[in-house]
This record gives C-alpha cells, structure tokens and sequence, in this order.
C-alpha cells in the first residue's frame, strides 16, 4: 500500500480521527495528509512544528534521557497525537481527532500504520 492509501486505512477504521499526517520531523513538513476538514500548509507546519516540541528534535529529547516514542496533547474540542517511528526517528505519524476516539485501539492501530509506512521507505 502507498502512504496514502494507508492513511485513508487508518482514518477510515478511526472516524473520529479528521486528520492523519505523515511527517518528516528533521524537514519540519507533512508529507502526505489526509484531513476530513482543508487544511493549508501553514496548518500542516504548524501541526509538524507542534510534534516537533513534544517529541523532541535532532535526537534531543524534550524531558528526560529518551525521546518519547508517543505524545498527546489536549486542545479545546480535540487531541492531538504523534508517534515516532522507531525504525526512522525522524519519521512520524500525528493526528487531530476529536476527544472521543477509543485511544487505545487507535494507538495500537496508528503504530502498526506508522510501521508498515517506515518500513517500506
């Protein structure tokens, strides 16, 4: 499956989550999204930028001695999630959802996602 089809996978399985994005963290850009509600590249940046900050950049972590494999953060009206890969650091997977979605089942799916993306690259 290409990048985008499995994106459109994942956000077909999780339609509480709008937006799925795959990242290139070190470049600071998105490089395939797919989003229930348009957002411009400057939305996409700034989501990039966001993960950047809870994940940590260029291999320093942003607490601690490890960086995160996974973040979340709470926004008015919807969460937003990154994963890094653990097979290419700089590579990530980040998600705006609303606050209902089944967390858990999304994580487990959104690792296997990211996964199967890095390992093809």
């Amino acid at each position: 499956m290409t990048v985008s089809e499995e994106l459109d996978s994942l956000h077909a399985q999780f339609p509480a989550c709008g937006t799925v994005a795959y990242a290139d963290l070190a470049a600071g850009m998105v490089l395939v999204a797919n989003s229930q509600s348009p957002l411009d590249r400057h939305a996409l940046d700034t989501l990039c930028a966001q993960a950047s900050c809870l994940l940590g950049e260029d291999g320093v972590p942003p607490l601690g001695a490890q960086p995160p494999g996974f973040a979340m953060a709470r926004e008015p009206g919807r969460v937003m999630l990154a994963f890094k890969s653990p097979l290419q650091p700089t590579d990530a997977l980040l998600c705006l959802a609303a606050p209902d979605l089944d967390l858990g089942a999304f994580q487990a799916a959104a690792r296997d996602c990211l996964a199967r993306i890095t390992a093809d690259g």
